[in-house]
């Protein structure tokens, strides 16, 4: 029972480090990816995101996109994204894996001064504010 016990204790606490990001707090704010789990991120370019609103923006390592944030009671959904179409051989598999992370995410979360994009419990991209 003690185990049981502890084990509830600890996951109170640790849940409580991720906090549901409020996005009216988001606004303005700037992103770059840091990581995008399973893969080690390329030198050669970065991720970023930027929200605006109920819009995002960035850059996928090699091209720019936009989308729009949609708030459906408590979840998130970055939907109808575009990007411009340069071929960059190099960066393609980080950059198809980044916008595919951005159209699956549901959650989004802070974590200090951490962006974190969830599926559910999965995390997607982690996110550290941009200067």
């Amino acid at each position: 029972m003690k185990k049981y016990a502890f084990a509830l204790i600890l996951l109170c606490f640790f849940g409580s480090c991720l906090e549901k990001a409020d996005l009216a707090s988001l606004n303005g704010t700037k992103w770059e990816l840091t990581e995008l789990p399973g893969k080690t991120l390329p030198t050669s370019g970065k991720g970023t995101l930027n929200i605006d609103g109920d819009k995002v923006g960035g850059k996928a390592f090699c091209n720019g996109f936009g989308g729009n944030v949609v708030v459906t009671g408590n979840k998130v959904r970055i939907e109808k994204i575009i990007s411009t179409k340069m071929f960059c051989e190099e960066l393609s598999t980080f950059e198809n894996a980044y916008i595919r992370a951005l159209e699956a995410t549901n959650t989004v979360k802070k974590d200090g001064e951490k962006l974190v994009l969830l599926n559910g419990d999965q995390t997607l991209l982690v996110f550290s504010k941009a200067e």
